[in-house]
């Protein structure tokens, strides 16, 4: 599980925390707890409070912070130090969404169904996509060019496979690499035979 998953959970699960709450019930490190929980005050999702503490009956009070969960969701929020939502690979998540909900499709469906008023999927990127896709298994295509309609015929969870620079498909729900397989990786050197 990633680091924001993991945290994310622990806060559902909480709802009220302080930080020395969740340290106690992640493996995760001071500062990744803090920056996250900072992030999400700034995004409207948690509330800090100021609670007075009283130190051991010594009549000294020390101010601590416990944290309220106020804006849940279903999957770890995505955000930035300053609160703003990371919107990178919002497109293609939207786009594996759509196809396990219409199970059939074409370039034009799938481009109408993956849209959002504050997120537009580019054409090019749609196309580029479901070619990937198709490679790793996870669409039937039939039909040519514009007119073609791809099927969904396997779905491995809600996390939308990868594409990643180097031009191979990871699937986040596996975690591991579909595409290519490797013995199809080349090795950049010759065949004997050629």
């Amino acid at each position: 599980m990633s680091t924001r998953e993991d945290l994310w959970k622990q806060i559902r699960a909480l709802g009220i925390f302080t930080i020395p709450q969740l340290l106690e019930t992640t493996s995760l490190d001071r500062t990744t707890v803090d920056l996250y929980v900072r992030s999400l005050v700034k995004a409207g999702r948690l509330k800090k409070e100021d609670v007075a503490e009283s130190q051991a009956g010594k009549g000294v009070y020390a101010t601590k912070y416990r944290y309220r969960l106020i804006r849940d969701a279903l999957e770890a929020p995505r955000v930035r130090k300053d609160g703003s939502e990371v919107t990178q690979g919002r497109g293609r998540q939207n786009m594996w969404r759509s196809m396990r909900i219409l199970k059939r499709f074409d370039l034009a469906t799938i481009w109408a169904a993956s849209g959002t008023e504050d997120h537009q999927v580019a054409r090019e990127e749609i196309k580029t996509y479901i070619l990937f896709l198709a490679r790793a298994g996870y669409l039937k295509k039939t039909g040519e060019g514009e007119k073609a309609v791809y099927m969904l015929v396997r779905y491995t969870g809600p996390k939308a496979p990868m594409i990643q620079r180097i031009k191979q498909v990871y699937d986040q729900n596996l975690k591991a690499v579909v595409w290519p397989h490797p013995d199809q990786v080349p090795t950049g050197k010759k065949e004997e035979n050629e």
